[in-house]
């Protein structure tokens, strides 16, 4: 995994809205609390059943969510996330393992916001703690729109 500097949250091909409402110091901040990583595209960013509290931003390329279906080795896609994207398991909320599998589509540069640094946000920077919370929010009500707009298309 590659690191990339602060700059990288405003240097991106396309620039994502949660950005353009931080200021510089609330982006060096986060910047400080998020791990950088970068995937090739096939890479699994994480397994259904695993433990993961993290709340990722993809800064370039796509993931692909996945769901295990009943027909093993025939996941149901949950939906394409791009640049700008969050991507958020209910496990970051609740602390279960994850319920969805993640997937590199291509190339890809994301950040990762671990639960416990998120606590510290929370903690340290309550406003800023409110506007990821409103993020992630607006994020899933996305994801379940688009899951409802699929289940009426199959019945």
């Amino acid at each position: 995994m590659t690191d990339y500097s602060v700059n990288s949250f405003r240097e991106t091909d396309k620039p994502f809205p949660f950005a353009a409402l931080l200021d510089k110091e609330d982006l060096a901040y986060l910047g400080q609390l998020v791990d950088w990583h970068s995937a090739k595209a096939g890479d699994c960013l994480w397994h259904e059943g695993e433990m993961n509290d993290r709340l990722g931003l993809v800064l370039e390329g796509q993931v692909k969510l996945l769901k295990e279906s009943a027909f093993r080795g025939h996941p149901i896609v949950l939906g394409l996330f791009g640049a700008g994207s969050l991507i958020v398991d209910l496990s970051f909320a609740q602390g279960d393992p994850t319920e969805t599998s993640a997937y590199a589509v291509d190339d890809l540069r994301v950040v990762f916001l671990p639960r416990d640094r998120f606590e510290k946000v929370l903690l340290e920077r309550p406003m800023l703690a409110n506007s990821i919370l409103n993020e992630v929010l607006l994020s899933i009500a996305d994801q379940l729109r688009h899951m409802y707009r699929r289940l009426h298309a199959f019945f």
